[in-house]
């Protein structure tokens, strides 16, 4: 089915299992009659062990704003997976703060402006295997080993 949302979806004190039909059959909107709506999943702390797959998540960005428009948002967390996602018209699919020991597979980005995954601030241990991109103004995967306070 189609499900509209107004705003990111609040993971956080347990790891939970969110499993669609698949990307074609289960997708998650923004709002039509809105632009660069920050909807998608929150990861927040306590939230390891999640795992999000077969859905897709179409976004209305129509430009680049820093700051919202992360698919996934992770925090301090390990053990994720995001398997078999699609997204279109966001800043990127997966942002991680210091996420460990997690995987994003099978994935598959449209018409987006920034990394599609970009891990950082002591991000270590992730597997990022089969992910797909296209029409991005800033390709690809970003590792940035620094830590700050």
């Amino acid at each position: 089915g189609n499900y509209t949302a107004q705003q990111k979806f609040l993971i956080y004190q347990k790891g939970i299992r969110v499993t669609g039909a698949g990307p074609w059959y289960t997708r998650i909107l923004a709002p039509a009659n809105q632009e660069n709506t920050n909807i998608g999943f929150d990861l927040q702390t306590g939230a390891s062990g999640t795992r999000v797959d077969n859905l897709a998540v179409f976004g209305n960005y129509t430009w680049r704003e820093d700051g919202p428009g992360k698919v996934f948002d992770a925090k301090n967390l390990t053990n994720l997976t995001v398997e078999n996602v699609w997204i279109e018209h966001f800043l990127c699919l997966f942002w991680g703060t210091n996420v460990d020991n997690s995987t994003i597979r099978n994935t598959r980005s449209r018409d987006t402006f920034a990394d599609i995954v970009n891990l950082t601030n002591g991000s270590t241990g992730n597997l990022v295997t089969n992910n797909e991109s296209h029409f991005s103004t800033i390709p690809g995967l970003t590792v940035i080993s620094e830590k700050t306070p």
